[in-house]
């Protein structure tokens, strides 16, 4: 894509540049930037490490077209729909700087995300994220942690998060990982908050996550919700000739849980199935196993045949 450059200011002298002002459009992005940056001699004639500070601001900033593992960026399709998106941003190893970001609205793969704010430590191949707050899938995400491009097979993520009052049904449909380690969440209209959630994982070129090396925790707390559609449910229902169980409707949640291997283990829990009182509990993997205890208090009158 072209880059314009409509605005730029800076002073330059043997030790330091500092950039008093920068405007650049490139596509539908634009990024408004202020910084010092020193060392930057030593950068352009050695590669040495440049190092420094940079704000930057951004009213819309797509960043998927910089997103692609080839030499050149995937051409567009012939039907003029975007490009596939592929791969992963590598981090330079040769800048240590931190970068003060806020973007009103950020384009990622398929997410739209508004009101990002945070600061980004960027050394030697890693992005450090140091407090960073968004606002997405209905709800708010504040995260920590580190995003590390040192291995050629892919990143490793390690990250700490506080999720707010996100779509669950949203979550399944942007993240593939939701949707391999809890195939119900697809099925499940609500909310869910999710609190001291630790999560780390190697991905693959592609910046896919490998699932068995998914390790994590937290603590889950969802409105009230409805699960419609997903096998176990039906089953369940048929085999206990009670209609009404085809579709759950939970009261508010409060469980624990754990990742290890991909495996993902909810400590039991107490809530209601509509009128029913119920304990669960249990755990489902990879495979698409399940292996959880649904323990229901139900009047004998409720049976059918």
């Amino acid at each position: 894509q072209d880059v314009n450059i409509s605005k730029a200011a800076m002073t330059i002298n043997p030790q330091f540049i500092e950039l008093t002002e920068l405007a650049i459009r490139t596509g539908k992005s634009d990024i408004q930037a202020t910084g010092k940056l020193s060392n930057y001699l030593a950068y352009a004639l050695r590669d040495e490490a440049i190092k420094g500070t940079l704000n930057m601001r951004s009213n819309f900033l797509d960043v998927n077209p910089f997103m692609t593992t080839s030499e050149e960026a995937p051409a567009p399709a012939a039907t003029g729909a975007p490009a596939e998106v592929s791969g992963y941003i590598r981090v330079p190893k040769n800048i240590d700087f931190a970068l003060n970001t806020s973007i009103s609205k950020l384009i990622y793969d398929n997410m739209s995300i508004s009101d990002v704010a945070g600061t980004l430590l960027v050394k030697d191949g890693t992005v450090d994220l140091n407090n960073l707050l968004m606002n997405t899938l209905g709800g708010s995400i504040a995260m920590s942690g580190l995003y590390d491009t040192r291995n050629d097979a892919g990143p490793v993520v390690d990250l700490n998060l506080n999720m707010k009052e996100l779509d669950i049904k949203q979550c399944a449909k942007t993240f593939n990982t939701v949707k391999q380690l809890a195939p119900i969440a697809e099925h499940t209209t609500g909310k869910v908050s999710v609190e001291n959630f630790h999560f780390s994982t190697q991905t693959d070129a592609a910046f896919n996550p490998v699932m068995k090396s998914i390790n994590g925790g937290g603590t889950l707390r969802t409105t009230a919700i409805e699960v419609e559609g997903f096998e176990m449910v039906k089953r369940a229902a048929e085999q206990l000739k009670i209609d009404k169980l085809k579709k759950w409707k939970l009261e508010k949640i409060l469980a624990a849980f754990t990742i290890v291997n991909g495996e993902i283990t909810v400590k039991p829990f107490d809530t209601k199935i509509g009128n029913y009182k119920a304990t669960i509990g249990g755990k489902n993997g990879l495979d698409q196993s399940i292996d959880y205890a649904v323990n229901m208090d139900i009047p004998r009158s409720e049976f059918g045949g």
